[in-house]
């Protein structure tokens, strides 16, 4: 609860100080006297902010829709995590669409393992991801397996998720 708190607050903070004219805050975790902080970013109305945090936490979900996107892992009924599926990325764009006020754009990040000797097979789960409202996808081959399967991918570059056009002869 207290770490919410926190949170909430320092996002309101970092948007006030990316304002780039004088900001001064006084909230139960923080407190800025008149402080201009410069340069002021180059994005407009701010450098995009993604929430992290686990789905489907209602509070977690309305903080990210205060921001700019999420990058969210599953929550399972016993408190275990898991990775979210096309089903709970089709229910998370839907809240985001009835929650948000913003206009701006909303990004729906997730990452895990691809194969590089599996085109098809990895089209297909991005495609069903893509579908479902996800916009960014991180490779962690690398970070879980440790057997060079990141550095296999970075090489064979980015999956295609446009299927492949048969050449006419």
């Amino acid at each position: 609860q207290n770490r919410a708190g926190m949170l909430d607050e320092a996002l309101e903070v970092i948007a006030g100080l990316w304002a780039g004219r004088k900001f001064s805050y006084q909230g139960e975790h923080y407190r800025i006297k008149a402080v201009t902080f410069l340069p002021r970013p180059v994005q407009r109305p701010r450098i995009p902010i993604w929430v992290g945090g686990g789905w489907p936490r209602k509070s977690v979900v309305a903080r990210a829709c205060r921001c700019d996107g999420a990058c969210f892992y599953k929550v399972l009924p016993d408190g275990r995590h898991a990775m979210m599926e096309p089903a709970d990325f089709r229910e998370l764009r839907a809240s985001v669409a009835r929650l948000r006020t913003a206009r701006t754009p909303f990004d729906i990040a997730t990452g895990g393992v691809t194969d590089a000797d599996k085109p098809d097979q990895t089209r297909a789960h991005l495609l069903s991801l893509a579908e479902a409202g996800v916009t960014w996808w991180a490779e962690f081959g690398e970070l879980i397996s440790g057997s060079g399967a990141l550095r296999k991918r970075i090489a064979q570059g980015p999956p295609r998720l446009e299927p492949l056009r048969r050449r006419s002869s």
